[in-house]
C-alpha cells in the first residue's frame, strides 16, 4: 500500500525573504498564485500565436512514455498534430531552447525575484541555456527525473493544466533511478516505491510551481498546455551544485567547473 499523498502549499503574495525561510532554504515544493499578472506571454501565447509567427522553426518532438522515439518537425506542424492527436503516447515539445533564435520572447515574461540565478554570471558562451518553452498534448508529460547539476525549477503554466507529484531526496533509495511511474506504480516490480512519501498538485494555467534542487519529480498534462520553464543556482541550492559540480565525472563539466569558481564566488564565499 502506498503512503498517503500530501498537498503542495499554495501561496500568494509572499515576499522573497518569507520564501527564502520556508521554501527556498528548507527545499520545499509550492505554487505562486500570483507571478504571471503583467505577463504578455499570459494572453499573447497562444497556438495560433506561434503557429503563426513561429510556424516555419524547426523543433524536435519526442514520444512522453518511449523518449528515444524522436523526430524534428516544423513547429506549425507539431502544434496541427497536439491540437488533433488521440495517441496515448503522444509526441512532445519539451526542452525547446528558444532563447538563441527567437530572443524576442525572453521580453513576455519577467523570472521572478524568488528565482534569480547565479548562474547568469558566467559568459555567454559557457552559460548553461536554463529556459525552455514546454507545448504538447493531453497526456504528455515527464518521467521520473530530478533536475540538471542538482539545480532547482520554476515552471509556469501559459495555458492548460498539469498534474504533479514530488519526492523529497531522502527517498531517493525507493525510487528506483526514476523507472518506476509514480502515476501508475507497478508494486511487484518496485516494491519499495510504496514506502516513498509524496507531495501531489494541480497547476492551473497562470501559476507557477517551485521544485526544488534534488527532488524527484514527475508530470503529466491534463489538458493541451503551453508552458515555460528556468532552472536556477542562488543561495537555495549553491551547496548541492557545487557538492554535484566537485565529484562529477562527466568530462563536458570541467571547463563549467573551473568557470563557477572563476566567475561565481558566491559558491565559496558563502560556504565558508
Amino acid at each position: 500500500m502506498l503512503h498517503e499523498t500530501q498537498n503542495v502549499d499554495r501561496v500568494s503574495n509572499l515576499s522573497r525573504e518569507e520564501f527564502l525561510q520556508k521554501y527556498g532554504i528548507c527545499g520545499k515544493p509550492v505554487i505562486f498564485l500570483d507571478l504571471m499578472d503583467n505577463w504578455k506571454a499570459k494572453t499573447c501565447w497562444t497556438p495560433e500565436f506561434f503557429k503563426s509567427k513561429y510556424g516555419a522553426t524547426h523543433v524536435t518532438v519526442r514520444k512522453t512514455k518511449t523518449p528515444d522515439d524522436e523526430r524534428t518537425m516544423r513547429l506549425g506542424e507539431y502544434i496541427d498534430y497536439m491540437e488533433s492527436t488521440k495517441e496515448e503516447n503522444p509526441y512532445y515539445l519539451k526542452y525547446w531552447g528558444f532563447s538563441d533564435d527567437c530572443p524576442e520572447l525572453l521580453e513576455d515574461y519577467n523570472i521572478p525575484e524568488y528565482f534569480n540565478s547565479w548562474h547568469q554570471q558566467l559568459p555567454d558562451e559557457i552559460r548553461p541555456r536554463w529556459s525552455w518553452i514546454y507545448i504538447g498534448s493531453t497526456n504528455t508529460g515527464s518521467g521520473m527525473h530530478i533536475d540538471p547539476a542538482m539545480s532547482s525549477a520554476w515552471n509556469a503554466v501559459i495555458s492548460g493544466r498539469k498534474r504533479w507529484v514530488f519526492y523529497p531526496p531522502e527517498d531517493e533509495p525507493y525510487l528506483y533511478d526514476g523507472k518506476v511511474d509514480a502515476f501508475n506504480p507497478d508494486l511487484k516490480k518496485y516494491p519499495l516505491f510504496a514506502e516513498a512519501r509524496s507531495l501531489t498538485c494541480i497547476q492551473n494555467s497562470g501559476e507557477i510551481i517551485f521544485t526544488p534542487g534534488g527532488w524527484w519529480h514527475q508530470v503529466v498534462n491534463e489538458e493541451n498546455c503551453i508552458a515555460i520553464t528556468g532552472n536556477f543556482v542562488n543561495e537555495t541550492n549553491y551547496k548541492m551544485v557545487k557538492n554535484y559540480l566537485e565529484v562529477s565525472e562527466v568530462p563536458k563539466l570541467n571547463q563549467l567547473k573551473q568557470a563557477v569558481k572563476q566567475y561565481i564566488p558566491q559558491f565559496y564565499s558563502n560556504s565558508q
